[in-house]
C-alpha cells in the first residue's frame, strides 16, 4: 500500500535535488509578443564562425522564436495572461542561451492563426519563413528536410507506441465483497434451468422412494420430505450429500442425475478459471503491433498520418479508425478502438504518470514502436533560405551547444524534472503480473462473503427456531401444571 507514495516522495526529492545540482534559473514570463506574419522577424546570421561554441559565436546576438498556443503543458506552460512561465523546450532554450551568449524574443501564435493550415509542415515553413526559430516538437521527417526546413539536435522521442488497456484499474475493498463473478461461468438462463431441473429430480425421487428407508425417516409429512429430497438434490450436485435408492426407478434416475451434475459440475470449473484468470492478463495476448493486427483489433490513429501510411505498409490488413476529436486516452480507448498510437514522448512524459489521462495505470505500451521518430524545433535550410538569412547557420551553433548538453545528461534530466511536475503516480509492474494467474480476493471475494452471509442466516435461524420451540414447550408445560392444579382444586372440593 506504501509502494505508490514512497516513490512518488522519491521521485520528488530526486527533482529538487536534481534542480539544486543543475542550477536552472527560474524563467520569468515569455511573451505573448506581437505575433504577425506579415513582419519579418528573421536576422542575419551570414558569416558566422562555426569554430568553438564555446568562442560563443553567437554572442549578444538577437533571436526570434515562435511559439504556438494551445500545445501540451509539458512542453509549454502558460499563466492566465497568455504569457509563457515554464515547459521543456523554453527551460532547454533558455539555457542555450544561456551558454550561447545571445538574446532571443518569444512571440505566441494565437489558436487562430493555427487553424489557418492545413497541415503541420505548412504551418511550420510560415512560421520559419517570419521567425529565425519555430520552437515547437516537430516530427523529423526526410519529407519535412525536402521542403526547405532544417532541424534542431533531437530533443524528444517521438516513436509511435501503442498504448492499450494492460492493466485492470484497481476497485476499492467494498467491491471485491461484492463480485459475483463466480456466477458468471453460467448465464441466468442456466442458473433457472438448474433450479428447475433440481426441483424437478427432488419431487421424482420424493414420488419414487417414499417407502424408502432414507425418505420415510426423515418425513413427517410431504412437504418436510419434499424439502429433504431437495436438499439431497442439490447435494448431488456439490457432492455434499448422496442418495441411496432402493427401487430400480430411482436407482436409474440417480445414475442420470449423477452424470448431469458431472457435465454441469465440469463445465463450471472451467469457465470459472477461464473467467478469473482471463480477467488478470487482459491484454496479455496483445504483445506487439502485429498481434493486434493478427487478432483483428481495431487500432486508432489519425487517418492520413505518417503512422497510419507506415502501418498500412507493414500490415495491410490492420484495421484502423480515426479517433476524431478525441484527445484523451480514457474517451479513446472504450468500445472503439483496442489501442492508439502516440508519440513516446507524450505517453511517458505527459500521459502514463498522471491518474488524470491513465487511472490506476490500466493503460500500458504493447510492444515496440512503429518506427523511430525524433522531434525537435524547426528553422529555414539552406534549401529554404531564398533570401538569404542563413538562419540555418545559428542553427548549426545551436546544435552544437545541445550536443554538448546532451553528453552533459542535462536534456534527460530536465525532461525527467519537468515530467515530475505533472505526475501523481509511479506506475510499475502490476502484482497481477507477478502472481502469474494466481487468484486473489479480488476475485474470490464474493464467494466467501455469499456463504459467510448464508452462514450467519443460518444461524439466526437455528437460534429463533430454538427459542420458538423452548418458549412453545414453555407454553405446553404451564397448560398442563395449569390443568393438573384445576383437577386437585376440583378433588379437594368434593
Amino acid at each position: 500500500m506504501l509502494a505508490k507514495p514512497c516513490a512518488v516522495l522519491l521521485a520528488v526529492v530526486y527533482h529538487s535535488s536534481f534542480a539544486a545540482t543543475w542550477g536552472a534559473a527560474e524563467l520569468a514570463p515569455l511573451g505573448p509578443g506581437n505575433f504577425s506574419l506579415d513582419v519579418d522577424h528573421r536576422h542575419n546570421f551570414c558569416g558566422l564562425k562555426r569554430g568553438d561554441f564555446k568562442d560563443k559565436v553567437l554572442k549578444d546576438r538577437d533571436i526570434s522564436v515562435v511559439v504556438s498556443a494551445g500545445i501540451n503543458e509539458f512542453l509549454l506552460r502558460f499563466d492566465s495572461q497568455g504569457r509563457v512561465v515554464g515547459g521543456l523546450l523554453v527551460t532547454i532554450f533558455a539555457e542555450v542561451a544561456k551558454r550561447g551568449g545571445f538574446s532571443w524574443s518569444l512571440d505566441v501564435a494565437p489558436k487562430e492563426t493555427l487553424k489557418e493550415f492545413e497541415t503541420v509542415t505548412e504551418r511550420a515553413e510560415a512560421f520559419a519563413s517570419r521567425y529565425d526559430i519555430y520552437l515547437h516538437a516537430m516530427f523529423i521527417t526526410p519529407f519535412r528536410k525536402k521542403t526547405g526546413l532544417t532541424f534542431g539536435f533531437p530533443l524528444l522521442d517521438a516513436s509511435p507506441v501503442l498504448v492499450a488497456k494492460t492493466h485492470q484499474k484497481p476497485v476499492s475493498l467494498a467491491k471485491h465483497f461484492l463480485n459475483t463473478n463466480f456466477l458468471k461461468p453460467f448465464g441466468w438462463e442456466t442458473w433457472l434451468f438448474l433450479l428447475a431441473v433440481s426441483t424437478l429430480t427432488a419431487l421424482a425421487y420424493l414420488y419414487i422412494e417414499w417407502s424408502s428407508p432414507q425418505v420415510n425417516d426423515h418425513t413427517r409429512s410431504l412437504w418436510t420430505g419434499f424439502w429433504f429430497t431437495l436438499f439431497l438434490s442439490f447435494g448431488v450436485c456439490t457432492k455434499g450429500a448422496a442418495m441411496a435408492p432402493t427401487t430400480h426407478q430411482g436407482r436409474t434416475l440417480v445414475v442420470a442425475w449423477s452424470f448431469i451434475t458431472l457435465l454441469l459440475a465440469s463445465t463450471y470449473t472451467a469457465n470459472l478459471a477461464s473467467n478469473l484468470v482471463s480477467n488478470q492478463q487482459m491484454a496479455a495476448s496483445v504483445a506487439s503491433i502485429a498481434d493486434a493486427v493478427h487478432q483483428s483489433l481495431p487500432i486508432c490513429v489519425q487517418k492520413g498520418s505518417a503512422e497510419d501510411r507506415v502501418l498500412h505498409n507493414l500490415h495491410p490488413d490492420a484495421i484502423t479508425r480515426d479517433p476524431g476529436s478525441l484527445h484523451d486516452v480514457q474517451d479513446i480507448l472504450g468500445d472503439k478502438c483496442f489501442g492508439v498510437f502516440m508519440p513516446q514522448w507524450t505517453w511517458s512524459s505527459a500521459t502514463e504518470g498522471r491518474s488524470k489521462y491513465n487511472p490506476g495505470c490500466e493503460f500500458g505500451v504493447v510492444g515496440p514502436p512503429l518506427m523511430r521518430i525524433d522531434a525537435s524545433f524547426a528553422s529555414l535550410s539552406a534549401l529554404g533560405d531564398l533570401d538569404g538569412r542563413c538562419g540555418h547557420e545559428a542553427v548549426y551553433i545551436i546544435n552544437t551547444i545541445l550536443l554538448e548538453m546532451y553528453m552533459e545528461d542535462w536534456i534527460q534530466q530536465t525532461s525527467q524534472n519537468e515530467a515530475l511536475q505533472f505526475s501523481d503516480q509511479v506506475c510499475a509492474a502490476s502484482t497481477r503480473d507477478q502472481r502469474k494467474g494466481s487468484v486473489g480476493f479480488q476475485e474470490t471475494g464474493g464467494i466467501f462473503t455469499m456463504y459467510t452471509c448464508a452462514v450467519l442466516m443460518l444461524l439466526l435461524w437455528r437460534i429463533y427456531s430454538t427459542g420458538t420451540h423452548v418458549a412453545h414447550e414453555d407454553v405446553r408445560g404451564l397448560e398442563l401444571s395449569d390443568g393438573d392444579d384445576s383437577s386437585d382444586g376440583a378433588g379437594s372440593s368434593k
